[in-house]
């Protein structure tokens, strides 16, 4: 059996690991997959597993990775149907400020002022 090596084929193989089994480490699934031929490394396995939503949940085990049921964005933080508009909102708060001065030590300050546009 040749193993999937793209990214759709390694997250679907995840997906099924998560569901079939109580994950409580990211060495488990690392080793499930070493089983079916796919070696990956921590970042790759750490990138898919919040590309696919998985957060932790208590289960019986303890607590374990789990995906979120399907088409349920809004137990993802940052995936809900209000998460746009907020992240929207606060970058504009930040935008629409004023900024801040420079920080200079006392002995720069007075130097520094004469040649910045900041008003005096």
């Amino acid at each position: 059996m040749v193993a999937p090596t793209t990214k759709i084929a390694r997250q679907a193989a995840i997906r099924e690991i998560l569901a079939t089994r109580g994950i409580r480490s990211q060495a488990e699934p690392s080793d499930a997959l070493g089983d079916r031929g796919l070696s990956v490394t921590q970042g790759t396995l750490s990138r898919d597993l919040v590309d696919l939503g998985a957060v932790w949940r208590r289960g019986p085990a303890g607590m374990v990775y789990a995906l979120p049921a399907e088409g349920d964005d809004a137990a993802v933080p940052g995936r809900g149907s209000d998460a746009q508009p907020s992240r929207l909102a606060s970058m504009a708060r930040e935008l629409s400020s004023p900024p801040s001065p420079p920080r200079t030590s006392w002995s720069c300050a007075r130097p520094r002022a004469r040649r910045s546009s900041w008003p005096a």
